[in-house]
């Protein structure tokens, strides 16, 4: 991957995420948005780190020390992001990686809820899974483009 490829790939998140926090900006508090992005980001991260395992025997099973859930991973999510109840469907995805990481997460993900939120409809939700549909996290693989560190860093910093 030569720089200018990571630059674009780079200019190409920042501009998903202003996109995503335009989405956000009369639906949620501005301090708000980081914690729904980084659901979306970290469930992300792990259905995608679950589904390179599956797909290259030669990474260890012991490679992560988080767990994702059986149902519910991103792409399921996805899938579903038109259903009424998609909300409900991505606290129980968090909810099922709490439980299986419960020393390592204990609680993180229980204060905020994309079902309970009244101004999160089913629209808004809808775009913000479009918007990390887009993500691909495949460490392994030659030519990665951004890590789900730099992601973060950028939804932190840019929030």
């Amino acid at each position: 991957m030569t720089s200018s490829d990571k630059t674009d790939s780079s200019n190409e998140i920042t501009k998903m995420l202003w996109e995503a926090y335009d989405l956000l900006f009369f639906v949620v508090q501005p301090t708000e948005y980081k914690f729904y992005l980084l659901s979306l980001l970290f469930l992300k991260f792990v259905s995608d780190r679950k589904q390179e395992k599956t797909n290259d025997k030669n990474i260890q099973q012991k490679d992560s020390l988080i767990t994702g859930p059986e149902q519910f991973d991103f792409d399921t999510l996805y899938k579903l992001r038109k259903h009424p109840k998609a909300g409900e469907f991505i606290d129980q995805a968090l909810i099922n990686i709490e439980q299986e990481n419960y020393k390592l997460l204990p609680g993180v993900f229980s204060y905020r809820r994309f079902s309970f939120s009244s101004s999160l409809k089913p629209d808004v939700i809808l775009k913000l899974l479009d918007f990390f549909a887009e993500i691909k996290f495949q460490n392994h693989q030659p030519g990665n483009t951004l890590s789900a560190g730099q992601i973060y860093d950028k939804i932190v910093n840019d929030s």
